[in-house]
This record gives C-alpha cells, structure tokens and sequence, in this order.
C-alpha cells in the first residue's frame, strides 16, 4: 500500500495511518487495560492507558522527529468508545490538522453504538473507511443528525 503523505511547510506529514504499522485492534477481555463490557452488544472497554514509552515508539515508527510530536496527537485508530485497544497496533500519530476533519466522527459513531442504531462492526467499518480512504465526507450528515436527535435540536443548513 502507498502511503499517503502531506508537505505542510517544511514538514512531511502522514495523511493516513500505515495499515503495515497500525492496522487496527480491538479490546478482549483478556486485554490488560479491560474495564468493563458496554452497550446493548456487551463490547469488551479499555480503560485509556497509553504511556509515554508507547508514544514515543509508535512516533518513531512513523518516523516523527521529537521536535514535530507537539503537532500530533496519538490516536486510536479504533477509538476507545466503540472499543478499541491501547495496542500499538491500533495507534498512530495523528496531524492536528489532519484530526480536524473527522471532528465528530467518533462521538456520533459512539452514540449511534450506545443507542443501537448500529453495531461494533458497522461502526469499526466507518471509522477505517474514513481513517484509511479519509472518506469522512460520506459520513458527515450521517453524523450531524445523529448529534442533531441527541442534543433535541434541529439545523437546517
């Protein structure tokens, strides 16, 4: 797979995680950070537990100097809310930029999850289509009026 890769300024920064890095994974029981099950579906929560030796690994995996990291974040690939694991697998450095078009992507999938609008799958494959094809666009009045019926408003935009 070709890695997608943005110039911004004088940095090279990765527009999409390295299926080859970081895949995805997701919490077990069995998983050291397993808290509790949630939802309807009984989905197996990590507790977030992401410690610096961590962060710093997957940062050098992706090759990011130390002076770039305040720029990034590091993301769950799967979020935590529709369980995901603290797995180095199923993190990334993620751009400040970057995470800004998926603003609410995952609180909407997370709400569409506790509700039973939809199930682990089908959430897992929104957020990887919108993480690995940055197809977040498909996702965004999907996800306005799931907020929308949440919060009892209503926009018309």
């Amino acid at each position: 797979m070709i890695q997608a890769w943005l110039l911004l300024s004088s940095l090279v920064i990765p527009l999409i995680p390295d299926r080859k890095i970081s895949p995805g994974d997701v919490c077990t029981e069995a998983s050291s950070d397993f808290m509790e099950y949630r939802y309807q579906e009984q989905i197996p929560y990590c507790v977030r537990n992401v410690v610096a030796g961590t962060k710093a690994s997957v940062y050098s995996r992706y090759r990011i100097n130390a002076d770039s990291r305040s720029e990034y974040t590091i993301d769950h690939i799967i979020p935590l809310s529709i369980g995901g694991s603290n797995m180095p697998s199923n993190l990334w450095p993620e751009h400040k930029v970057i995470k800004q078009e998926r603003r609410n992507l995952e609180y909407c999938l997370y709400l569409n999850l506790r509700d039973g609008v939809i199930n682990q799958k089908e959430a897992i494959d929104i957020v990887l289509d919108a993480k690995f094809h940055r197809k977040e666009n498909d996702h965004k009045l999907f996800c306005r009026q799931t907020i929308t019926r949440w919060e009892g408003t209503d926009t018309h935009e």
